[in-house]
């Protein structure tokens, strides 16, 4: 294959996008190369533009779902070609998805299911990570409830109210959907109402965008200070408030006793990795079999202007195709 390859490039740190060339990576032990077919965009791709985090290395490669093809491993594979779905594990441009083909961990890669598309697939691995973490992983790191992974915990939660933040958000509608399958109710979340219809049917309950009464659960898939103040004023006392997306903004003083444990950006928390292993262990098993997804538009090749996407996306999940760029 090719010694270099396109990829979408920040080129400082509050820098500006543009597409460049880079070297193609090789992959070591335990690790793949991947010939992404399909990337997801996600909100920390312009966070890390607007807000220089994260990355250690400029120009910057970002994006952290990737859905595409092993086009070679540090050890022969069965098979040469392998599509998987597979989450980032650090911030480092060799892991990003906005180029032709990255490096992958092979613990953290699956196998796509049949009915699923590159593009559906590249709109699952953050979401569903965080989501999953939020709701299974023990305390601090999560709310430890048990996974909807066996029949028998399907639906365990019956009776158990939940608030969800954001729920039109990709990690918001995800969570939905695994409230549904571990049986909570009622699934209460707060999003603007042009959307009611569409969150009722991924498993939404209620749908509103006012004051509330309290709640023993609230999961808060947004995570800016001003939703985990009002996450606060929902949590009934000694219940659970987790924030998944970013670390807590709200100091522990103000919670007013209403705090039980508070695990905050769960998903980037060094203690999740083994947990998250497990999440894609199970993950071709989990998404057919209960149609956990999201809606996408496609945004075609990686020439997309990143500052539209940050303020201009609601509901879907915008893809991108790597292999497009000219």
């Amino acid at each position: 294959m090719a010694c270099t390859q396109k990829a979408l490039l920040l080129d400082k740190k509050f820098g500006t996008f543009d597409v460049g060339e880079i070297d193609v990576y090789k992959p070591g032990p335990g690790k793949l190369l991947i010939k992404v077919q399909s990337a997801g965009l996600n909100p920390v791709d312009w966070k890390i533009q607007q807000y220089g985090i994260f990355m250690q290395e400029y120009p910057a490669v970002v994006g952290t779902d990737i859905a595409g093809d092993v086009e070679r491993s540090a050890r022969e594979l069965p098979t040469s070609r392998k599509a998987i779905g597979f989450r980032q594990s650090h911030f480092v441009n060799k892991f990003g998805a906005f180029q032709q083909c990255a490096i992958g961990l092979a613990s953290t890669a699956s196998k796509i299911p049949a009915n699923v598309s590159y593009d559906g697939a590249a709109t699952i691995p953050v979401a569903l990570n965080a989501a999953y973490v939020g709701f299974y992983n023990a305390p601090p790191h999560g709310m430890g409830f048990a996974p909807p992974i066996t029949p028998e915990a399907r639906g365990k939660y019956a009776g158990m109210p939940i608030v969800i933040l954001g729920g039109a958000s990709s990690v918001g509608q995800i969570t939905i959907q695994l409230a549904k399958l571990s049986g909570f109710s009622p699934v209460i979340t707060i999003a603007s109402l042009e959307h009611t219809d569409f969150l009722k049917s991924l498993g939404a309950t209620h749908v509103v965008d006012r004051n509330l009464s309290t709640s023993e659960t609230v999961f808060d898939s947004i995570s800016l200070k001003e939703t985990q103040e009002m996450a606060f004023e929902l949590l009934a006392p000694g219940g659970v408030l987790l924030a998944v997306v970013l670390p807590p903004l709200v100091p522990v003083d103000s919670a007013d006793g209403k705090l039980g444990d508070y695990g905050g950006a769960a998903q980037q928390a060094a203690g999740e990795r083994c947990f998250g292993m497990i999440i894609w262990k199970f993950s071709s098993r989990l998404v057919p079999s209960s149609r956990i997804g999201l809606k996408f538009c496609l945004m075609g090749s990686l020439e997309f202007r990143m500052d539209w996407f940050a303020w201009q996306v609601s509901r879907l999940k915008l893809v991108a195709r790597p292999q497009e760029t000219a």
